[in-house]
């Protein structure tokens, strides 16, 4: 079953499926487009991906 969200966004902006399976339409979208996480490197593994975004959009420093 999928999220509300993804039932939701009129768009088809969410995409929800199993990472592990390749030929499911989220492994396919993942294999042939760069994606990108939010902060790699703090080590949570995180599993929401931003299939062709801006680098600089996904910065989550402020700026003051």
């Amino acid at each position: 079953m999928k999220p509300a969200c993804v039932h939701a966004c009129p768009s088809q902006a969410r995409i929800f499926g199993d990472l592990n399976e390749p030929s499911s339409e989220t492994g396919k979208l993942l294999a042939s487009n760069p994606a990108q996480v939010i902060k790699p490197e703090m080590g949570t593994y995180p599993k929401v991906f931003y299939v062709k975004a801006d680098l600089d959009s996904l910065k989550t420093e402020r700026k003051e």
